[in-house]
């Protein structure tokens, strides 16, 4: 009776190991799953919000459609604030309409020439959730800039 539930119970590791797979993240971000018999099977990343590109005038004239919303937005950004984490977005260098923008989660090299280049006004464009802030107001809390 020893003999097989040895049997039974190597029967049951091998069988069970099989069954088992590795995932793994590659160095470009996919997922997939490893087969111990040498298959594998690449797994469908979720997809990521998109940011919509909007102009500032439909920005202005319908921003309570746009709350919430990932936004895409070229404009002349204008940053305050010795820190630099904060600023306005304009659409001309008039500045006829603007939206106040949060810059904090900027860093590194393009927060440093922010504050040096944006001062006064520079040409950006900006990614980033169109919120509402206090009753009248709307801000940009801002994903990314990039110089054009």
């Amino acid at each position: 009776m020893k003999p097989v539930t040895i049997i039974l119970t190597l029967l049951m590791m091998f069988v069970g190991g099989a069954a088992e797979a590795e995932t793994v993240r590659t160095t470009d971000g996919r997922t997939i799953i490893l087969n111990k018999d040498g298959t594998y099977q690449i797994l469908k990343d979720k997809p990521k919000i998109e940011y919509q590109s909007v102009d500032m005038n439909n920005l202005n004239l319908n921003a309570e459609k746009w709350v919430e919303k990932k936004v895409k937005l070229n404009g002349f950004l204008k940053v305050v604030g010795t820190r630099g984490d904060s600023g306005s977005i304009s659409n001309t260098l008039s500045r006829s309409i603007s939206f106040r923008t949060d810059l904090s989660s900027i860093a590194g090299a393009t927060k440093r020439r922010l504050q040096n280049e944006c001062k006064l006004q520079c040409r950006i464009l900006l990614t980033g959730k169109f919120l509402k802030d206090g009753v009248f107001d709307y801000k940009i809390v801002v994903d990314e800039v990039v110089f054009p």
